[in-house]
């Protein structure tokens, strides 16, 4: 997905202005919600849409898409392995374990 590389140009080059930053980040945003506008059950737009909020530090969104992805892909190996990496980086252990035995 195009947003993909905007979310990794930033993560890559912290030297970007501020600026430079946020309109990275508002263009994979836009671009994950075009998709999900046209099909809202796109694991990959959700996931890449999580992963922009978790940079972002919008951890109450990210909650949201997280619940959504659980929802609409519950037996998903690969929704449970996205989720348990973000909760491992976020130092939640035993969430994360119990997530990836899922």
């Amino acid at each position: 997905i195009y947003a993909n590389n905007h979310l990794e140009a930033v993560a890559r080059d912290p030297s970007k202005s501020p600026a430079a930053r946020e309109a990275q980040l508002s263009l994979a945003k836009e671009k994950y919600n075009e998709v999900l506008a046209k099909d809202p059950n796109n694991l990959d737009a959700l996931m890449g849409l999580g992963s922009v909020y978790q940079f972002t530090g919008e951890h109450d969104k990210l909650m949201e898409v997280e619940a959504r992805a659980k929802k609409m892909h519950p037996k998903s190996g690969k929704v449970w392995s996205w989720i348990a990496i973000r909760q491992g980086q976020a130092r939640e252990w035993d969430q994360s374990a119990e997530s990836f035995h899922k």
